[in-house]
């Protein structure tokens, strides 16, 4: 199974940033759980049910929300950290929410893409 990393994005804005996912060239595919995406060489999985935000606790859900209100959750399975960093640079710069590492940290998208600058080598999977 591929790593994953849940995308938190303000209830109001869920559609639009989906809009924005499948304009990559998001197919859909007989997996009737996720959509592909393969972009530059790297293949990644999206599920945009919103249904992985049963998996949160209602801590997380009170975090995520002083971000995002109303959290929709997008589940993003991807090959590495590097593919998944070349992605969300694209997804989350001058966007609102958070990103959940699935490692234990919830991230707000600024800080994220503000790591993934300031640390290139930067992997959440292993912690500091």
């Amino acid at each position: 199974m591929k790593p994953t990393l849940v995308l938190l994005v303000p209830g109001s804005e869920h559609r639009e940033f989906m809009a924005v996912i499948r304009a990559l060239g998001v197919v859909n595919r007989p997996d009737p759980q996720f959509d592909f995406l393969e972009l530059e060489g790297e293949n990644y999985q999206f599920s945009f049910s919103g249904c992985v935000i049963e998996d949160f606790s209602p801590e997380e859900l009170e975090e995520a929300s002083q971000v995002a209100p109303d959290p929709f959750a997008i589940l993003m399975a991807y090959e590495d950290a590097k593919s998944a960093k070349a992605l969300l640079g694209r997804l989350i710069r001058n966007r609102t929410g958070v990103v959940d590492t699935n490692y234990g940290e919830l991230i707000e998208f600024s800080e994220f893409a503000r790591r993934m600058d300031s640390e290139p080598e930067w992997d959440w999977r292993f912690g500091e």
